[in-house]
């Protein structure tokens, strides 16, 4: 059973800029763990997260790639 635990981490967030094509940043992300559905690595620099369906790209972090692998198994596509 997975307690109400929160995590913490920055997703990124594209924008787009009307002269400059697609802009993008890190902002804040907060996630409750009981609705994760997933996650997989998708490069060194992020992680995907499946929340309620929906993918997130998250900033990939040891200590939050550590959390995760505890919970669930990385998906595969």
């Amino acid at each position: 059973m997975i307690k109400p635990y929160t995590i913490s981490t920055q997703m990124w967030l594209e924008q787009e800029d009307d002269n400059l094509g697609l802009n993008g940043s890190f902002v804040d992300f907060r996630v409750n763990v009981d609705s994760i559905d997933g996650y997989w690595v998708e490069s060194p620099e992020e992680i995907v997260l499946i929340v309620r369906g929906t993918a997130y790209y998250i900033e990939n972090e040891t200590h939050i790639l550590h959390f995760l692998s505890e919970f669930f198994n990385p998906m595969r596509l």
